[in-house]
């Protein structure tokens, strides 16, 4: 299969280390990598690609955040999206493409138009929730008339983003919930042990960002360790296993929670909100704690019970490891695979049956 990757970002997030981990997982097409620049900054991350996969950089600049703007960001959205669209249409590798796979909300809106004719089987990845707050008014809009309606198949990060698409697809298309690549490693590695007696370090996984809940993981850590010699760390992947307790605290639902899944594989103790994806992945008392969101005082409650009960932290962090469905990079590249050849599969069968209908009639 030749798959065409399109993409756009203004700063970096989960959607392209997601992406990057799946080309770096080496799949068995041979995918070309389009990237749509939105600042000049961001690009970068996809330096790591393998040299046998091209990067090719086209089309024009886009502002960050014109989504979440009213009709006069509509409108200029929408001429960049437009003109977005010829750019992609006009490159060589969009050309001789089997499949176009659109890797954000933003890639989805261009991809759309540009798969539109000549028709190309057409993949929009759902990595929010396809509601206003998520994707801002423009944005949404975009989403569920233009790009949605044109879907050939729909890949969502949890079934709670799939739900909130399935009213404004066709009918029959396929449509699959495939946790994006996050970087685990099968059967996690445990770091250091809980241990018995108190909390040590506390630490939460996410970029710097008012919705992801920093300053509520701030206001209940500061009620439970104030004066103690405990330290909170808002930090990198590469430091959870230092962790015994990994925090999840966004303001608004998650679709995935990627910072989530890289805590269970990790072997921790999680304490998520009780809402979107990361309520998917835990099991109250079962693999982690589940807390109502934008609550400081029941945070510090959850982080105080885990504080005084070392044998509750062990519990929780070897079942968190033995989580159900954690999938490394290389499986999900394997069921993203899976997934573009039966979108394959269905458009030629519905252009088969438009054909057989047309010579009927």
């Amino acid at each position: 299969m030749r798959i065409v990757h399109l993409d756009h970002t203004s700063v970096v997030g989960g959607a392209e280390f997601a992406l990057l981990r799946m080309l770096r997982a080496h799949p068995n097409w041979s995918p070309v990598l389009l990237v749509a620049p939105a600042t000049g900054r961001g690009l970068g991350i996809y330096d790591g690609v393998p040299p046998e996969i091209p990067l090719q950089v086209v089309g024009i600049r886009q502002p960050a955040g014109a989504s979440t703007g009213r009709l006069r960001a509509a409108l200029s959205v929408g001429f960049r999206v437009a003109a977005q669209a010829v750019a992609v249409r006009c490159t060589r590798a969009f050309r001789h493409a089997d499949l176009v796979d659109a890797n954000t909300a933003r890639a989805a809106a261009y991809g759309a138009l540009a798969v539109r004719w000549p028709h190309k089987p057409f993949v929009v990845h759902l990595r929010d929730l396809v509601e206003p707050d998520a994707l801002g008014p423009a944005g949404h809009s975009l989403m569920v008339r233009l790009v949605l309606p044109r879907a050939d198949g729909v890949i969502a990060n949890s079934h709670a983003t799939l739900a909130s698409a399935l009213e404004h697809l066709r009918p029959g298309v396929p449509a699959e919930v495939i946790p994006s690549a996050s970087g685990l490693r099968r059967g996690g590695t445990t770091g250091l042990p809980a241990g018995d007696g108190p909390v040590r370090t506390v630490g939460m996984l996410a970029r710097i960002d008012p919705w992801k809940g920093q300053h509520v993981l701030l206001e209940a850590f500061a009620r439970v360790f104030g004066g103690r010699d405990v330290r909170l760390q808002l930090a990198g992947e590469a430091l959870i296993a230092r962790w015994d307790l990994a925090v999840q605290a966004s303001t608004r639902p998650e679709p995935l929670g990627q910072n989530v899944l890289q805590y269970l594989a990790a072997g921790r103790a999680v304490i998520a909100v009780d809402e979107g994806g990361p309520a998917e992945w835990i099991t109250d008392g079962v693999n982690g704690l589940l807390v109502p969101p934008r609550d400081p005082a029941t945070l510090a409650a959850a982080l105080s019970r885990l504080d005084s009960d070392a044998a509750l932290r062990s519990r929780l962090a070897a079942a968190a490891a033995a989580t159900p469905g954690l999938l490394d990079d290389e499986a999900v590249t394997h069921a993203h695979e899976a997934f573009y050849e039966r979108v394959l599969r269905f458009v030629a069968e519905r252009h088969g049956k438009v054909r057989n209908a047309t010579a009927g009639a």
